[in-house]
């Protein structure tokens, strides 16, 4: 911080008031939508003033890391199509990563599957089924294709006045994200 402070425009004001004007700043990012972040980010670096862009994009970066990954990969015109939506982003980003089909699939279904839990297969064939179809992939989902990614372990789940449906419980992943 104090190199900053040597090279910033506070320099009048002492070294407390500048660290409260950069916890200020701080704040203000975590805070501001994500929106008005990253058309921020795009202005910064189209101005490209040394001084913006070593604080502020660092200030960026640092509170909202999808800002610059959405920026350097898919471009400032793509995420306003997307209409700056973080979900949408990120299966976008997912999209264009030079990862293996099997990886991109992962990436998706990882967060949407939790571990220890009997799934009932037919949600399970939902979450493959979207993300085949948002990857392009014409596969048919069978609730089995977890096994390339997780251990998992047949057992029926109890629903609707106890009857019994097929569900797999995830044990642990053992998938590791490969590159092409």
């Amino acid at each position: 911080m104090e190199q900053y402070y040597s090279t910033s425009p506070y320099k009048n004001v002492s070294m407390e008031e500048y660290k409260a004007t950069v916890m200020k700043e701080l704040t203000r990012v975590a805070k501001t939508p994500f929106k008005q972040i990253f058309e921020e980010y795009c202005e910064l670096w189209s101005r490209s003033n040394y001084y913006d862009l070593t604080l502020r994009t660092s200030r960026i970066e640092f509170e909202k890391p999808l800002v610059r990954q959405a920026f350097e990969v898919l471009g400032a015109d793509r995420v306003r199509e997307l209409k700056y939506h973080q979900g949408n982003i990120k299966r976008e980003l997912a999209k264009v990563s030079h990862e293996t089909l099997k990886t991109k699939i992962f990436m998706i279904i990882k967060d949407q599957l939790p571990l220890g839990v009997a799934i009932p297969c037919t949600t399970i064939k939902t979450i493959l089924q979207d993300a085949y179809s948002r990857l392009g992939s014409k596969k048919k989902p069978n609730a089995t294709d977890l096994k390339e990614w997780y251990n998992i372990k047949r057992t029926s789940k109890r629903v609707n006045a106890g009857k019994p449906v097929a569900s797999l419980a995830i044990i642990s992943a053992n998938y590791k994200a490969v590159k092409e």
